[in-house]
């Protein structure tokens, strides 16, 4: 049996970064205190924060509005199918 998990992803801002623009992502991540919070990957690695995966995109997408401080665009996106 496949099953599939889901992630979620916040962008804000405005074209790309690289030609002036101020747009960015960030992953949602365990915090390690029961939190989560939107950072970048590196912070992530940094702090040792493990990436949040979720059953449903249901379940993705509230934790995802919950966590969300820049109020930016999120993103409930599958990741990838586990055995």
């Amino acid at each position: 049996m496949t099953h599939t998990i889901y992630f979620a992803m916040e962008f804000h801002g405005a074209g790309d970064p690289y030609f002036g623009g101020t747009a960015a992502d960030w992953a949602l991540y365990n915090t390690g205190d029961g939190g989560q919070a939107f950072i970048s990957a590196a912070d992530a690695q940094r702090r040792k924060w493990v990436f949040a995966y979720f059953p449903t995109a249901a379940e993705a997408e509230h934790a995802g509005t919950a966590a969300s401080t820049r109020k930016g665009g999120p993103s409930f996106c599958k990741r990838f199918p586990t055995r």
